[in-house]
């Protein structure tokens, strides 16, 4: 699940948003609005039309994999399966998914589960007037939600053993960076970012990414050197509400149907994009000590962990990513 990071641009002060990026020149950035958040695409020394030409090529990439995996769109791949179906034949990007979520949601125990689109369409973060659920309503949910629930058999079929719904609003973004980056180098850009509402892949040298502290957005807790690779953060700052002095945040854990507590962010440093942002869901839902020892348990991955009392917690071979 990606971070509403801010954009800071080292050289030449340009605050834009939530993640902060040392360049000292490019040959083209552009955005767009899609899947929900501001996507960047930024290319560096290339002729502008070609760096343009590649950039729509991207940009058409995340439409079509927003048009698999939305939940807003009723002629969506996730859209159908969600339908009252039990079983179900699908797309064989959604099945990879579905495997990966598979995957994910074991290694995490449960932290991480997309089977859970019931209990997010409860909390309806994305009304302009969120409330707390009724607890009855909520446990219902939860009832009909979990990849226990979820059966994957060969050719790309699907059964669902309840009237569970799917949501893959902490991996599909991930995803489509990932299939955008492979668009790029398939044309032979080879020195880029992307940025998804703070889900970044990098390829070329000495792209800069701060981190945002998540209470104080101006204030950057680190600054990592990314160099083709990916960076995901999730933070409990990007769809909220306060009630009462107490922070209501878009990341559930799926076992209680609440908000996870324990933690204001996670980032996860991984090859793929999508691999980083679903972990990145699981260790937040898991706590600072159970997520550190997730971590530290797959070697493919590094993390940094911001708890609620500010203490930053980082695994062991983060600090090679750190560029200040």
């Amino acid at each position: 699940m990606g971070s509403l990071v801010f954009v800071l641009f080292l050289t030449t002060g340009y605050f834009l948003g939530s993640m902060d990026f040392g360049l000292k020149d490019y040959s083209v950035k552009r955005e767009r609005i899609i899947m929900g958040t501001v996507v960047e695409i930024l290319i560096r020394n290339m002729p502008q039309d070609v760096a343009h030409n590649a950039i729509n090529k991207a940009f058409a990439e995340f439409e079509r994999i927003d048009n698999l995996f939305s939940t807003y769109k009723k002629e969506s791949g996730v859209s159908e399966l969600n339908s009252d179906l039990e079983k179900a034949t699908v797309d064989s990007e959604i099945y990879f998914i579905l495997k990966t979520c598979d995957e994910i949601t074991k290694s995490t125990n449960g932290a991480f589960d997309a089977a859970t689109g019931n209990i997010v369409d409860v909390w309806n973060f994305s009304s302009t007037q969120p409330q707390i659920p009724d607890s009855k309503i909520l446990s219902e949910a939860v009832d009909n939600s979990g990849w226990i629930n979820v059966e994957l058999s060969d050719s790309n079929y699907v059964i669902k053993k309840k009237r569970i719904r799917f949501n893959f609003g902490a991996i599909a973004k991930g995803y489509a960076v990932d299939k955008a980056a492979f668009v790029l180098v398939n044309l032979g850009i080879n020195d880029f970012l992307i940025n998804a509402g703070g889900e970044i892949k990098t390829s070329g040298k000495n792209w800069k990414v701060g981190i945002q502290h998540p209470r104080r957005p101006t204030e950057l807790i680190k600054s990592l050197l990314i160099e083709d690779y990916s960076v995901a953060t999730s933070g409990d700052y990007e769809q909220y509400f306060e009630l009462t002095g107490k922070r209501y945040h878009h990341i559930l854990n799926p076992k209680t149907g609440y908000p996870a507590r324990d933690i204001q962010s996670v980032t996860i440093v991984a090859k793929d994009n999508f691999v980083a942002d679903a972990y990145a869901t699981g260790v937040f839902v898991l706590g600072k000590d159970k997520g550190l020892a997730l971590i530290e348990s797959i070697e493919s991955i590094e993390g940094m962990i911001i708890t609620e009392s500010d203490e930053i917690i980082k695994s062991s071979g983060f600090n090679k990513y750190v560029w200040r």
